[in-house]
């Protein structure tokens, strides 16, 4: 029935609610659909670039891009938005007080249930891409904000303290090695003609790379 680009989905009590955060044409739109697969309700009121979303016992929260976190009730109603802050939030989670979210620029930010801010950590400038809970705290995943072949995991504690921090280094040297191989590869098998087409996907997205390179090698 729709024609979005969902960024997100979360599973409710009755139902599923997803985002939509990528298509420029339908941004900011949330969806419900029950579990046949026919839409309940749809809210357009917000035309943010929604990325993250987790559910609460009475609704969802919705993150986005500038600092833009909102919570919808299982009828589609907003109950509270909070646009105090213009980070780039990329996943948010629930806990049991509250919700925190995670940002690319490597803020981590805790709300309470009523939306307001508990408490903020600034202290590192990672480029975070997830998060998930553990007990008594959150691990947040990302990489360096300027050098993204160093991945980085973090285990915050609900207070916002950091408790330890890891980091993977891939090889430089591994890198370009595992390139060669696949562009010979790609010009054994296919030709030239999809060693181009692998080109542009190259450098339009390392996904499709690395995707390529672990299917024929």
């Amino acid at each position: 029935e729709k024609s979005h680009s969902y960024s997100n989905v979360v599973t409710v009590s009755d139902g599923i609610i997803a985002v939509n955060g990528l298509s420029l044409d339908t941004i900011g739109e949330v969806v419900k659909y029950d579990f046949n697969g026919n839409v309940v309700w749809e809210n357009t009121e917000k035309k943010y670039q929604f990325q993250g979303l987790t559910a609460v016992e009475d609704g969802v929260v919705a993150t986005g891009v500038k600092g833009k976190v909102i919570k919808y009730d299982l009828s589609g109603n907003i109950v509270w938005e909070n646009t105090e802050k213009t980070y780039e939030y990329e996943e948010i989670i629930a806990v049991e007080d509250g919700l925190i979210a995670v940002c690319y620029n490597g803020q981590v930010v805790k709300f309470g249930l009523d939306g307001n801010i508990i408490w903020e950590n600034t202290e590192n400038s990672y480029s975070y891409s997830d998060v998930t809970t553990v007990e008594n705290g959150m691990i947040a995943i990302g990489s360096d904000s300027d050098r993204y072949n160093i991945g980085r995991v973090i285990k915050y504690d609900l207070e916002g303290n950091i408790l330890w921090e890891n980091s993977i280094v891939c090889s430089i040297y591994c890198f370009f090695c595992s390139y060669i191989v696949s562009i010979y590869v790609f010009c054994k098998v296919y030709g030239i003609s999809i060693f181009i087409h692998f080109i542009y996907c190259k450098f339009y997205s390392l996904y499709w790379f690395f995707c390529y390179f672990i299917y024929f090698c």
